[in-house]
């Protein structure tokens, strides 16, 4: 006899979403990350201990600190982002490379205040230095998810720090563009794309160093001969860096979404 509360032919009850702990979302990254947070901080201290154990002032050694930090988010986000399993995967292999300099620059930051040291960096250069290498990190990261497969995306990672890189150089190329002085938009914009001059001019009001004002600049390039480049504020690199990145990543977002609308790839993860 079958009791009434008895169902023989219902369906099992069906199965929530699933939902991924923040540790298995982390697992396979977490190695990667410890790396790239490593090798940022060997690179930066690396460069300013030599500068202060060399007898470099204070000051000096951090613009040395901030010239290659600024060469480091050219090249090593992309790199790092290329390696995920995914688009979210590379986004925090790339983006923890940005977060490492920020917290090396708040420690420098506090280290200058405790110590009194001139030529230091303030809390609100730091913080402008930081928005400039978030952003260029993100643009690097967002060409590197444009591709699906590892090779394409080593090669994108490449090729984009290369052209990061060129842009950072630029004092040494714009000199073959310009001439008889009516480069001076040209020259504005090799400035615009700098990442350097954008720091440079995150920290202008407490280092008092202008980067195409050094008598190096002068010496390297020829960027002072036919124009003088105009003032160019740090947060217009930022935008810049920014728009692109947001251009770029509109693609992966929606190739991503198509893909949760066809049921192919779980909703919680921004997969390549």
């Amino acid at each position: 006899m079958i009791h009434p509360d008895e169902n023989t032919n219902s369906a099992p009850p069906l199965a929530g979403p699933s939902r991924t702990s923040l540790r298995e979302l982390l697992a396979p990254d977490i190695w990667a990350m410890f790396g790239a947070v490593l090798a940022t901080l060997a690179v930066q201290w690396g460069v300013f201990l030599t500068g202060r154990w060399g007898g470099v002032s204070f000051g000096e050694s951090t613009i040395a600190m901030l010239a290659v930090t600024s060469l480091w988010m050219a090249f090593v986000p992309g790199c790092f982002a290329a390696g995920g399993v995914n688009n979210f995967s590379g986004l925090l292999r790339g983006g923890i490379v940005a977060d490492t300099a920020a917290v090396s620059l708040l420690v420098l930051w506090a280290i200058g205040r405790a110590g009194d040291a001139q030529g230091g960096i303030s809390l609100l250069g730091a913080l402008k230095v930081y928005c400039v290498c978030a952003s260029v990190a993100l643009a690097g990261i967002a060409v590197v998810c444009l591709a699906r497969r590892p090779v394409a995306r080593s090669a994108l990672a490449v090729g984009t720090g290369c052209v990061f890189v060129a842009a950072l150089a630029s004092p040494l190329w714009i000199g073959a563009w310009v001439g008889g002085g009516g480069g001076s938009t040209l020259v504005t914009w090799a400035v615009r794309i700098n990442p350097f001059y954008a720091v440079s001019d995150a920290v202008v009001g407490e280092m008092k160093f202008i980067w195409h004002g050094e008598g190096l600049m002068y010496d390297w390039s020829r960027i002072g001969e036919y124009a003088i480049p105009s003032p160019v504020g740090w947060y217009e690199t930022c935008l810049l860096y920014l728009g692109l990145a947001a251009c770029l990543a509109v693609p992966a977002v929606v190739r991503h979404y198509r893909s949760v609308r066809k049921g192919r790839e779980p909703i919680n993860q921004l997969t390549s």
